[in-house]
């Protein structure tokens, strides 16, 4: 049958897609051999000192040279190898002396070629095999099929028995025919496995080898191509064999004139093959011969290492003594009786990750570390002058010396305990500092400590004039980030990358994943309004957005929706989404719930009216418009549990002519009149207020109405409580202003009222208003709430002679939240001053003890001015430097300083930590996450988190649009009109 032009086309396209994925799958493969070859080439070089004092015991004991071998079998031909078919053996009788008439398979593939190829040049390619220059023939004619057929079943294929159990178990019998017809090795030239394996010079050991060569055989065969499974079903495919021997001066330093270099046992594994041009990644396996055993220590097959410990499997124990066990167990010996002040005292010439180390080399270590040195972790913590912990060690000290043995190791633990919390979120902020470096400069950056996602690399991803509002953690690992523009909500986790190359899954690189993209913006469908996300809260139950809506109608409003989704609906994937890989949720899965509105509702049916509001009342009484009544929501939220959510929202009403000749009124202004600022607390389930209360207290003026209120929030869990859990609100202005609104809820959901913190007559604030600072208006005011207090950041200015010049100055105040319960002496209120020539940019709560900044410092090192400078930033367009700062907050300490960034502008960081999950979000860069639990993902089944199936359902039909067919008269084949071969 004569083919057309059509089913040719179609047969080679189908041949090329086939063709690009079996290269993309060997290049992924590649890889994988790749790390997996580097990972035992570590671990041969920290094994370097073990193996050159076990070659030197040896040669010194005995008059036989015991150099370790490493055996190395790689995919490709060595370019010095000799020709593989020269390798390989004539198959002899099992009777004796003659050959047999039957040629070998390689000898016969050789003689054929010679005989119909006479006079053709031939050469030897990188795989082996031959390739014949003659007659060039047409791409699509049948000679040109046939040439690549014979060129696939002409390949080698070796003999499996014989690689691994050393002869051959389908041998030909003097005149029968048939036999084997794969290759065998002659182990002259070309050792086998089973060859290297099976000299061993330990009793005992060929048990412990044959398993392992079954277990070889086993994964072998499991990953032999179906190719060769079904044309030769006792073949694999070629393996080709290097002998490197291992010198007894390995890992010394050797002088070369003016220069020193010290080999490694991965520099001559490297040379060995670079110079056969052959890469680590070819490695199948390797074995090693030590003193006492040959080990199989690589297989390919088997994802790498085939042994737990190098020093009980590889370097064993001999009959006299003399090899690395018996040298470990001298070093273990010696360690265990080094006097402990000795042992101590080397312990403090170490750094933190070092002694880390150290605990883990013997037991006697581990417990003189962990339980018998306080004077240790006394001195850790003095070498980074890091608070201690004073109440804790008060009953363990007699005159500052410790009493006995059993309070040392209690003071030891309280130490070591102090120093890994410190410890820790040092740690932490080193891994935000590496990864702000990977995502802005984007080099290549190791993602073993955090994870993050560089978004300018990513189809869908936040576009400008996007910005990240806030993240909130999820759970354990998962992040939720929220955008403003396109009112994206955007759930992240940090999975392992690369599953199938893990080694050692603790030390694996993390991959920043984004696993749902949901947009809920309840307007998203009309043209007319539009909606900007402003603040963003996460509970037990629902996720709570604050947006602004703009309407094309009325440009004189600005009014503020709630919209509330559940964390279920939240994570149900739609089957249809947009091209950014957005998915809009239905009208009825979001609820919405209009700001304006319900405070209005809920301030006309209070049973009693609030004294601030009686005008409000009075002007609906005689006529007014509720339209004309201005609601000024704040633009942070704060998340109470279990869909409550609070906001703060100033009330006015328009001026009337007796609120004009009053000029004395603050609260005057663009023809309103400010009432009252007043918190809101909404719940989700009820859909509308359920609690208000004063955001300012009642002797004190109330703020103007345009200065924004910011709310922070922190839930605790009450123990033997349930799920159930308690929250603690704080409200404070933008001004300086002395006084914190705060408010408490119990785990029962009742509100205990609110109450203010702090003392209008605080002497460092009347005195900072006096010396002519006054608040920094731009962005929010950093609050947090802690277990033990409120901390508020101020960035202070004022102006200075020069018209141009400004003179700025940051501080940090601590409101404690339990004043009556502070011992004598202590204040309620003090302050702590970060810095000069600063802004305090954010402000996170990390864990329960420690606070920390976002500082944006306009100096070069990002420490105070020097005396006389003053402090004095001259102009906006200067370079500033983002400073994270830790704060200890039982101690008012600054424990570290670590800078994280060079100044973008006006872009900011976010950050949140909840217990062991450190997120930030980059703006428009990208996401970040660290933590504990971010280094501790494991390529397990439960690293991903699963969706329902439900929720995705393999029906669903994606919509598409209708492609309009071409009309073009071009003129077609036969075959592409349908006509069949007889026309």
């Amino acid at each position: 049958m004569v083919r057309g032009n059509w089913q040719k086309r179609v047969e080679t396209a189908d041949a090329r897609r086939k063709e690009a994925k079996q290269r993309k799958h060997r290049s992924e493969e590649k890889r994988i051999f790749k790390g997996q070859a580097q990972e035992m080439l570590a671990l041969l070089d920290r094994q370097m000192d073990a193996i050159r004092r076990s070659s030197s015991a040896s040669e010194g004991g005995s008059s036989t040279s015991c150099c370790w071998k490493l055996h190395l079998w790689v995919d490709s031909l060595p370019s010095e190898s000799p020709p593989f078919l020269d390798s390989m053996m004539m198959e002899e009788d099992e009777g004796g002396t003659g050959k047999s008439n039957r040629r070998a398979r390689s000898s016969s593939i050789e003689d054929s070629n010679a005989a119909t190829n006479k006079g053709k040049k031939k050469g030897r390619g990188r795989s082996g095999s031959f390739q014949q220059d003659g007659k060039k023939v047409h791409p699509r004619s049948k000679e040109a099929e046939t040439e690549k057929e014979e060129s696939r079943s002409a390949g080698p294929v070796l003999c499996r028995s014989q690689f691994f159990h050393g002869k051959c178990l389908n041998v030909q019998k003097p005149g029968k025919k048939g036999g084997c017809r794969c290759a065998h090795y002659n182990n002259k030239q070309l050792k086998t496995l089973a060859a290297v394996l099976v000299d061993n010079k330990q009793k005992g050991g060929p048990k412990t080898e044959k398993d392992a060569i079954a277990q070889a055989e086993e994964a072998c065969e499991a990953n032999t191509p179906q190719e060769i499974t079904e044309s030769d079903p006792g073949g694999m495919e070629v393996v080709y064999y290097l002998l490197l021997p291992i010198p007894s001066n390995i890992g010394t330093v050797v002088e070369d004139g003016d220069e020193s270099s010290r080999n490694t046992i991965s520099d001559l594994t490297t040379e060995k093959l670079a110079s056969n041009q052959i890469g680590i990644g070819s490695i199948v396996y390797l074995a090693i011969s030590s003193p006492s055993r040959n080990i199989l220590l690589y297989d390919r097959n088997r994802e790498g290492l085939v042994i737990q410990e190098f020093t009980v499997d590889v370097l064993g124990s001999s009959g006299d003594g003399s090899t690395g066990e018996s040298i470990e167990a001298d070093d273990k010996l010696n360690a265990e009786h080094l006097p402990v002040s000795i042992l101590e005292h080397i312990f403090q010439y170490l750094e933190a990750p070092a002694v880390a180390s150290a605990a883990q080399v013997c037991t006697s270590w581990h417990r003189e570390i962990r339980h018998a040195s306080p004077n240790l972790w006394r001195h850790l913590l003095n070498q980074r002058d890091w608070p201690f912990p004073l109440d804790a060690l008060e009953g363990h000290l007699i005159d500052g010396s410790l009493q006995d043995q059993e309070q040392a190791a209690s003071a030891s633990g309280i130490l070591r305990d102090e120093f890994i919390k410190h410890y820790s979120v040092l740690r932490d902020m080193k891994a935000l500092q590496q990864a702000m470096t990977g995502l802005l400069t984007r080099r290549p950056t190791e993602e073993r400590e955090m994870s993050f996602q560089a978004f300018s690399t990513r189809r869908g991803a936040p576009q400008a004039p996007n910005n990240c509002v806030t993240v909130e953690i999820w759970g354990p690992n998962q992040v939720l980030a929220a955008y403003s523009n396109d009112c994206t909500l955007r759930l992240f986790q940090a999975v392992p990358r690369n599953i199938s190359a893990a080694g050692h899954s603790s030390q694996q690189e993390k991959s920043c994943r984004e696993l749902v993209c949901h947009s809920i913006d309840p307007y998203s469908h009309t043209k007319k309004k539009s909606c900007f996300m402003e603040a963003m809260g996460l509970d037990e139950d629902v996720v709570g957005c604050l947006c602004s809506v703009s309407d094309d109608s009325c440009d004189t409003k600005t009014p503020h929706i709630l919209v509330i989704l559940s964390r279920d609906d939240l994570l149900v994937v739609d089957a249809s989404s947009d091209t950014a890989g957005r998915t809009s949720d239905e009208p009825e899965s979001l609820r919405v719930i209009d700001v304006e509105e319900a405070v209005l509702n809920y301030v006309l049916s209070l049973d009693h009216v609030d004294h601030r509001l009686l005008r409000l009342h009075d002007f609906l009484a005689l006529g007014g418009d509720s339209d004309e009544v201005e609601f000024i929501v704040s633009q942070s939220m704060a998340a109470c549990g279990y869909g409550r959510f609070m906001v703060e929202v100033a009330i006015s009403i328009p001026m009337n002519a007796d609120d004009e000749n009053d000029n004395d009124d603050d609260n005057l202004g663009d023809g309103v009149l400010l009432l009252d600022r007043k918190l809101f607390l909404f719940s989700s389930s009820v859909g509308a207020i359920v609690w208000m209360g004063d955001s300012n207290p009642p002797n004190v003026p109330l703020p103007p109405r345009l200065e924004d209120m910011t709310l922070a929030c922190i839930r605790r869990a009450i123990p033997g409580g349930g799920t159930r859990s308690s929250c603690t609100v704080a409200a404070v202005s933008h001004a300086l202003a002395p006084l914190v609104m705060s408010c408490e809820i119990d785990h029962s959901g009742h509100i205990e009222g609110n109450f203010p913190l702090g003392s209008v007559e605080w002497s460092q604030t009347e005195v900072a208003l006096e010396e002519g600072w006054n608040s920094r208006s731009e962005g929010k005011r950093p609050i947090l709430v802690t277990p033990t207090d409120v901390v508020v950041g101020d960035s202070l200015t004022r102006q200075l002679d020069g018209a141009a010049n400004r003179e700025y100055k940051s501080t940090i105040t601590f409101y404690s939240r339990f004043p009556d319960a502070l011992q004598d002496g202590m204040d309620p209120i003090s302050k702590l001053m970060v810095g000069e020539n600063c802004i305090i940019d954010r402000m996170a709560a990390f864990r329960d003890d420690y606070v920390v900044m976002l500082v944006r410092f306009f100096t070069e090192t990002g420490f105070a001015a020097v005396d006389g400078g003053g402090g004095h930033w001259g102009g906006e367009n200067r370079v500033a430097r983002v400073y994270a700062l830790t704060i200890h907050v039982p101690s008012r300490r600054e424990i570290e300083r670590l800078c994280l960034y060079e100044d973008f502008g006006l872009n900011k960081l976010n950050l949140v930590v909840s217990d062991d999950t450190v997120a930030c979000g980059a703006w428009l860069k990208g996401l970040i996450m660290t933590g504990a639990d971010v280094r501790s993902v494991r390529p397990t089944s439960n690293s991903v988190l699963v969706m329902d199936e439900a929720s995705t359902p393999k029906s669903a039909k994606k919509k598409g649009k209708h492609k309009r067919q071409s009309k073009g008269s071009g003129k077609k084949d036969g075959f592409a009109r349908g006509m069949s071969l007889r026309g």
